[in-house]
């Protein structure tokens, strides 16, 4: 940084960013079967996707035969525009703009609620949690669900041995062009960094950076806070991940209950 002091520091959902997942996060089908399987055990008509980025999740569920509604709920304005143009001619498919600490969906009930891809880890505090957890609560309907996907337990000891890697990959920017993206990472005491520099030539020499900073979360940890908050365990199903320095790991894919009164 201080022979390159003008590079720039951007969003890690956004821009340059938003390039590379496209390229290299969209495809990604590791927790659909496991989230499938559940949405199939409880027969929703509406469903909530929250954190959906462009869809993924939503694509996948139309494909899988669902036939109700789903709202995606996203706070990125990269992500609004890829899900608008992606189910454009989808009535079935709605899409939320706004944060759930700042915009709470007033007045909307789903029968489910599904967080794929381990998001739970952006919620950094157990007061964040809670925060997440409420908002689930008064976005079901008196019988409805949640998924979650969150790492199993004992899964810290991997990240402890993750910390220091380093990797680099090639994707395809918004221009077509071929470029490295590299990515360092950092653990301690469940605080997990990644540090992304994207290479560019020319006018944009050397590149942009990008910053994303989560809290590891097990999955005891989550079925406990969520008990406090009203949601009980119903079912849960196994899968991995398929992707970077934690390929193979193994996560939980959690279905909640409301508790009945």
């Amino acid at each position: 940084m201080r022979k390159f002091p003008n590079t720039p520091l951007i969003s890690f959902f956004e821009d340059d960013f938003y390039a590379y997942h496209k390229c290299g996060a969209w495809p990604q089908r590791w927790d659909v079967p496991a989230i499938t399987t559940l949405v199939r055990m409880v027969h929703p008509d509406t469903i909530i996707d929250l954190g959906c980025g462009e869809g993924r999740i939503t694509w996948n569920l139309f494909e899988s035969g669902f036939t109700g509604t789903i709202l995606g709920v996203d706070n990125s304005v990269s992500a609004r525009t890829a899900f608008q143009e992606r189910f454009h001619d989808e009535e079935r498919a709605r899409f939320h703009s706004g944060d759930l600490r700042t915009s709470p969906l007033h007045g909307t009930k789903a029968d489910l609620l599904v967080m794929g891809d381990a998001t739970i880890n952006s919620f950094r505090t157990q007061e964040e949690v809670r925060m997440l957890l409420r908002y689930i609560t008064s976005s079901l309907t008196p019988q409805g669900h949640a998924i979650m996907v969150v790492y199993q337990d004992g899964i810290l000891e991997r990240f402890e041995k993750l910390s220091g890697a380093m990797d680099v990959v090639e994707f395809e920017d918004a221009e077509g062009i071929r470029r490295l993206l590299w990515r360092g990472v950092h653990y301690q005491d469940r605080d997990f960094r990644q540090n992304y520099f994207i290479e560019y030539q020319g006018h944009r020499f050397p590149g942009v950076l990008g910053v994303h900073r989560e809290r590891i979360w097990e999955s005891g940890e989550i079925i406990a806070l969520a008990k406090e908050a009203g949601l009980s365990l119903k079912a849960s199903e196994l899968t991995r991940v398929d992707q970077g320095g934690a390929q193979g790991w193994p996560c939980d894919v959690l279905l909640l209950q409301m508790d009945r009164e």
